[in-house]
């Protein structure tokens, strides 16, 4: 029974985590489950810390686009504290080998908690993404993304981001 359970193990680490750049090809109908995270310091006038927490699901509709959807959570040192967000995304990734950049753009609607007695605000927010995938194996990644920003809506008027916020995450290939 021991050495079963060794063989499974082994040839799961095998498939998932082998490095085959080869292997890097996204094939139409593959379903890419992500999970991602960023962390900003601001100093001045409007200091604090802020993060972010995003899983998301997409699936190629061809070997280089992958569309799909994602979930965020904000958390920062200001108020409101906790933020939610839900939207899609489209992505466009450049070559064949185990390291592959990309290009896209997200749109997500963000919800704002009212303060006490007040109601709570929906916003847009929009992002174009310059990022790279560099695959460990067939089946799993790391990534890293540049993401640049405007808010919009929700009564605050339109907000373009400061700065870029970098975006570290980890993706499985089903």
């Amino acid at each position: 029974m021991r050495s079963g359970r060794w063989v499974g193990g082994l040839a799961l680490s095998c498939v998932l985590f082998l490095p085959l750049p080869a292997m890097a090809q996204h094939e139409k109908g593959d379903v890419s489950l992500a999970g991602a995270g960023s962390l900003t310091v601001q100093g001045g006038e409007n200091s604090g810390v802020s993060g972010t927490v995003a899983t998301t699901a997409g699936v190629f509709v061809a070997p280089n686009i992958e569309i799909g959807g994602t979930a965020l959570v904000f958390l920062q040192t200001t108020e409101p504290k906790f933020l939610g967000a839900l939207g899609g995304f489209a992505r466009q990734y450049f070559g064949k080998d185990k390291t592959r950049p990309y290009v896209g753009v997200d749109g997500l609607l963000v919800f704002v908690p009212g303060a006490a007695g007040e109601s709570s605000t929906t916003l847009g927010r929009g992002t174009a993404n310059v990022g790279v995938r560099h695959y460990i194996s067939r089946n799993s990644a790391v990534f890293a993304e540049g993401q640049y920003g405007v808010d919009f809506g929700g009564g605050l008027g339109t907000n373009f981001d400061k700065g870029l916020t970098v975006v570290f995450g980890f993706a499985v290939i089903l």
